[in-house]
């Protein structure tokens, strides 16, 4: 067997040995924007980064929760994975994606997001504690999201008013005249 391959397939098996002894207690698939679940997942991450734990009850988080990833999914990939896929009645086709993206593989069209806060490679490099290795754990996906809300806007309102208004201009939550059209995260 080609070592690289046998590689591959055992990735997957210790990722997953690693993530369940480190995050046990979020372990859901979905996290319900404002359960107590997903206040409970985001409140640790808020107290992980030493931003306001009032974020992980926010309006503004939970609306960009609801947008970005129908609802509070973990792991869901977006349409540029293909627009079947990206429906959490398929998430049992979502694994296949993240330890392809794990492995190194690159998304379609280079910019495939996945996570509660839809995340594209590049950020999720700088933001999740565990980089790629991240992809499909509720904890590394809520520290990615909050970290770099925090980095690029900081704060969930103004993430949301950029969203919303689908017009935020470059510079870190500042308007910025003649800058470039924000595209999401």
């Amino acid at each position: 067997m080609d070592p690289i391959f046998g590689l591959l397939l055992l990735v997957p098996l210790l990722l997953g040995k690693r993530k369940k002894g480190r995050s046990s207690r979020f372990n859901l698939e979905v996290y319900p924007p404002g359960s107590a679940e997903q206040i409970e997942l985001f409140e640790a991450a808020a107290v992980h980064l030493g931003v306001p734990k009032s974020w992980a009850r926010s309006y503004s988080l939970q609306k960009l929760l609801t947008k970005e990833s129908n609802g509070g999914w973990v792991g869901i990939p977006n349409f540029e994975f293909g627009e079947d896929i990206a429906k959490p009645e398929n998430r049992d086709q979502w694994p296949a994606i993240w330890n392809h993206l794990r492995a190194g593989g690159d998304p379609p069209k280079g910019r495939g997001a996945t996570g509660i806060g839809q995340l594209i490679l590049v950020t999720v490099d700088s933001h999740y504690p565990d980089g790629r290795a991240g992809i499909g754990d509720p904890w590394n996906e809520a520290v990615g999201m909050l970290s770099y809300i925090n980095a690029r806007w900081k704060s969930p309102d103004r993430a949301l008013e950029c969203y919303a208004s689908g017009s935020c201009l470059d510079g870190v939550g500042i308007y910025t005249p003649g800058g470039k059209f924000w595209n999401g995260y």
